[in-house]
């Protein structure tokens, strides 16, 4: 149930209309409990004014809107003016440059205001939400989303239509907020009484036939209770429906691929460990052998040394007889064979 209190009519006609429609779609809302609504209010006398601030009982959020629409360039997310199609888009004073300026400056104001009325274990005020609803078509420039993603809590959207207002603002749910239907609807009946404000439309008329929301079939109604909600995602900043599809077929492209070199890579990883175990296995049958293998003998050791003499005497030895000196056979003892080679390097 939304409990709607417009503090005072919206001066712009078109304002008014896109406050209507935000009324219109969280009224068409089912399932999701008690909601709260303060249109145009500020939290002092003689202060700045918020657009809406939507109560629910697990978000607290403050809604900027913004009538128009075109493309909108955001050069940086914190400060400096933003352009939208082609007209400075800034807060309601000269002091607030962009609409995220302004969040930040009512969140506070917003905070202190609430603080007295909630105990901090009903609600943390650090995790106020924001959500810019444009009344118009916008287009969003490819740096929107990059300097969106700079607030990891998703703290602060944009909307391009108020129909999006129920999706986002359940996904804007803390379990830092925790209000019950009971506080929310006494809440109201305060405001009613205390202020002698009653939900009172603003001061356009509703939107066209064609811009309202309808309610949802029992069926979808059905899905909403069995927790499967049947709005489709939103869009992408920046990137119309055609291009979304065609990133995100890209997107598993991508993903396949990087599962198939996964396992080839895990394969010849595989093939590696069996072919060094192998060799492994070899060069211990190997130590084996050796260790089983007799002992070198005196001769063999002689004839091994030989091998480090210079490779002129081994050249002599190999291919010349000193002159008068036998032909060593096989049956030469290892001696003579020493004293000749002792007599040719010397």
């Amino acid at each position: 149930m939304l409990h709607n209190f417009l503090f005072t009519p919206f001066a712009d006609s078109a304002t008014a209309q896109l406050y209507d429609r935000v009324v219109v779609t969280l009224r068409a809302e089912t399932g999701s409990g008690v909601a709260l609504l303060l249109g145009n209010f500020a939290v002092e006398e003689g202060g700045e004014t918020l657009n809406a601030v939507v109560i629910r009982p697990h978000s607290i959020t403050i809604l900027v809107l913004v009538p128009r629409g075109g493309k909108l360039p955001m050069p940086a997310l914190s400060y400096g003016a933003w352009q939208l199609d082609g007209q400075p888009l800034h807060g309601p004073s000269t002091e607030v440059d962009n609409p995220y300026e302004q969040f930040q400056r009512q969140k506070a104001m917003l905070a202190a205001w609430l603080k007295p009325q909630f105990g901090p274990e009903q609600a943390n005020l650090q995790f106020i939400s924001g959500l810019v609803v444009f009344g118009a078509p916008v287009t969003f420039s490819p740096e929107v989303e990059e300097h969106l993603s700079q607030l990891p809590d998703g703290s602060f959207q944009l909307l391009v239509t108020a129909t999006q207002l129920p999706r986002r603002l359940t996904q804007l749910a803390r379990p830092e907020i925790d209000l019950t239907e009971a506080e929310l609807t006494e809440w109201a009946r305060n405001l009613a009484d205390d202020l002698d404000l009653t939900p009172v439309p603003a001061i356009s008329t509703a939107p066209p036939d064609d811009e309202l929301v309808p309610a949802r079939s029992f069926l979808s109604r059905a899905w909403s209770w069995l927790g499967a909600d049947d709005i489709p995602e939103d869009t992408p900043y920046g990137h119309p429906a055609a291009q979304a599809a065609a990133n995100s077929a890209e997107k598993q492209r991508l993903e396949r691929m990087q599962r198939d070199t996964q396992a080839q890579v895990q394969q010849q990883l595989r093939a590696l460990e069996a072919q060094e175990a192998e060799r492994e296995r070899r060069m211990e049958a190997l130590r084996a052998q050796l260790e089983q293998a007799p002992a070198v003998t005196t001769e063999a050791q002689a004839l091994r040394d030989v091998t480090g003499w210079p490779p002129k005497a081994r050249k002599k030895l190999c291919w010349r007889r000193p002159f008068g000196l036998p032909a060593p056979s096989q049956q030469t003892s290892t001696a003579t064979l020493m004293l000749i080679f002792s007599n040719l390097v010397s």
